[in-house]
């Protein structure tokens, strides 16, 4: 990871000298999952082995909508239709759903109850890509795509009555791809709001063995201010 943020790092700091003007700002939004059905089916019948975190299972992870918070800056150059932007994102990944703590391995001299659990994991998005303005107005709709770096945290599932915590999956970095749309409007000075969706495909490349696509669509407003 250390070595592909130098690499976006080092290219940002380069093409900033050559920008004629720059945009950074904040934002927020939506974040939901969608890809394989593993992420977003609901889970009820899994099991937390304790001490023995290999042996967790569960059916799904029953990831909803939550939020994302991210930082974005857009560089712009003479005589040129497109715009190099990059983003940085935090999206909560959370879930719930039922699971069986194990107190030994099969077999289990009884099946133990059921609780409800939570399942947890974050997804840090770091993108850098092109925007293509239709026009230069107050009002501006925008088309984009770029190349995403993508950190997944651990995936774990903890019991929500005891807060007995098994990891399903490890983290790790991934790459990807991502597309969008979305309007900016200028409304005071060199200030702008933009409002934004994206679809990433967050793991293309890096995937570990048996990892399923994780897919995400963002909705975000974005308050920038241009230097």
């Amino acid at each position: 990871m250390k070595k592909s943020l130098f690499i976006i790092v080092n290219f940002l700091m380069i093409v900033c000298n050559y920008a004629q003007t720059i945009q950074i700002g904040i934002g927020g939004g939506s974040t939901i999952v969608t890809g394989k059905e593993f992420y977003t089916k609901e889970f009820n019948n899994g099991y937390l082995y304790e001490d023995r975190f290999e042996l967790n299972a569960v059916d799904g992870l029953n990831f909803n909508s939550e939020y994302n918070l991210n930082l974005k800056a857009r560089l712009f150059f003479p005589n040129n239709p497109f715009i190099i932007y990059s983003e940085v994102s935090y999206n909560s990944l959370i879930g719930e759903g039922m699971v069986r703590k194990v107190y030994s391995d099969p077999p289990m001299p009884y099946i133990p109850p059921l609780q409800k659990s939570e399942s947890k994991s974050n997804l840090v998005n770091v993108s850098l890509g092109i925007e293509y303005e239709f026009f230069n107005k107050s009002i501006t709709p925008f088309l984009s795509s770029g190349i995403v770096l993508s950190y997944l945290g651990d995936i774990n599932v903890e019991t929500m009555d005891n807060n007995y915590e098994g990891k399903i999956m490890e983290g790790g970095i991934r790459y990807g791809f991502e597309i969008g749309l979305g309007v900016y409007y200028n409304f005071y000075d060199n200030f702008l709001i933009g409002i934004s969706s994206q679809y990433s495909m967050n793991n293309l490349i890096g995937k570990k063995e048996a990892e399923e696509n994780i897919n995400t669509v963002k909705t975000n407003i974005n308050i920038l201010y241009e230097l």
